[in-house]
C-alpha cells in the first residue's frame, strides 16, 4: 500500500484544550511530520468555519480541513444511531484511514480502516466515563472494532482487553 493513499484522523490533536488522547495524536503526528516519509501523508480535522484557532505545526504532511461541519450536526446523526460518510468531508480517495479516536466513519466506498484504541474503560469501568460519551462509545464503537482491518493499542493490557471482549475480531492488533 503506497503512504500517499493513507488518511490520518488528527481531531484530537487539534483541540484547544487536549485530553491524553490529544496529546498522543499530537506526539504520533509531530513524529511522522519529523520523518522522511511525511509528504506522503494526508491528515484530515474538523474546523467548523475556521472558528479553532489551531495552527497546524505539521508542515510536512497533507492537510484537509472540514470547515462545513460543524459537531453539532454530526451529533445529530449520532442521535439517530448512524454517522455521516467520511467521503462527504474529504473528497480524494484513500485507500486507507487511520481514525485515532475509537470510531470510524462509514466509507461510501468501504474504505479499510484502522482505528486507535487507548483502553476499553467504556466496557471495563462504565461508571468513570461520561454519559454521553459511554453512550456514543456503545453505540458505535463496538462496530468500528469488528470491521477494522488494524487495531493499534498504546499497551498489551489493552490489547489483551480488546480480545477479552471481541475473541474473534479478525483485525490485526499492534
Amino acid at each position: 500500500m503506497s503512504a500517499k493513499s493513507i488518511l490520518i484522523e488528527a481531531t484530537p490533536a487539534t483541540d484547544n484544550h487536549k485530553t491524553g488522547i490529544g496529546y498522543y495524536v499530537d506526539n504520533m503526528l509531530i513524529t511522522l511530520n519529523n520523518s522522511k516519509i511525511a509528504k506522503n501523508y494526508t491528515i484530515f480535522y474538523y474546523n467548523f468555519l475556521g472558528k479553532n484557532k489551531f495552527k497546524n505545526p505539521y508542515n510536512n504532511l497533507r492537510t484537509v480541513t472540514v470547515k462545513f461541519t460543524p459537531a453539532k450536526l454530526i451529533g445529530v446523526f449520532k442521535k439517530f444511531g448512524s454517522l455521516p460518510y467520511i467521503d462527504v468531508f474529504v473528497k480524494k480517495s484513500y485507500k486507507f484511514i487511520l481514525y485515532t479516536n475509537y470510531v470510524a466513519l462509514p466509507s461510501i466506498n468501504k474504505t479499510p480502516y484502522g482505528i486507535i484504541i487507548y483502553d476499553m474503560g467504556f466496557l471495563d469501568k462504565p461508571q468513570y466515563i461520561q454519559q454521553k460519551n459511554l453512550n456514543y462509545l456503545q453505540s458505535f464503537a463496538p462496530k468500528t472494532i469488528k470491521n477494522a482491518s488494524l487495531i493499534v493499542t498504546i499497551s498489551d493490557f489493552t490489547k489483551e482487553r480488546i480480545l477479552h471482549y471481541y475473541p474473534n475480531i479478525k483485525a490485526k492488533i499492534i
